[in-house]
């Protein structure tokens, strides 16, 4: 049987890594993005961004919100939207968001980040992808 002071010891670490909060790295540029809001397939999308000036504020918003990111405690969430940006039709980011959350998978591979969102800045990112 293990003991309560050998339990903490046990997940004390992982409770610490779990609350520690990241900065993550800024979009790139992008001269077009793919959306998909009913699955995660960037070739199939149900969205594509081509407009330059429009790409440009989606970036500046992510990029606007580069602290307090972290790895989730237990599962990913799947996302409701998926917003990948490509240059020369190169994937060069992600960010994705579903209820209450911002998702984002770091370029350099490696698990992927998640940070919690006001319903303000849903309804903003959500504006910014769908204003002509």
């Amino acid at each position: 049987m293990i003991t309560k002071r050998a339990f903490l010891a046990l997940i004390a670490p992982l409770l610490a890594g779990c609350t520690r909060f990241e900065t993550v790295e800024p979009l790139p540029k992008a001269d077009r993005i793919a959306i998909t809001y009913n699955g995660f397939d960037p070739d199939s999308p149900d969205q594509e961004i081509t407009d330059l000036k429009q790409i440009d504020a989606i970036i500046q918003f992510a990029n606007d919100r580069l602290d307090g990111w972290h790895y989730p405690l237990a599962t990913m969430p799947a996302g409701d939207t998926h917003v990948w940006l490509y240059k020369d039709n190169q994937s060069v980011g992600y960010i994705g968001a579903t209820r209450g959350n911002f998702l984002r998978c770091p370029t350099k591979g490696g698990l992927k980040f998640l940070r919690n969102a006001t319903d303000d800045e849903m309804k903003q990112f959500h504006h910014l992808l769908t204003r002509t």
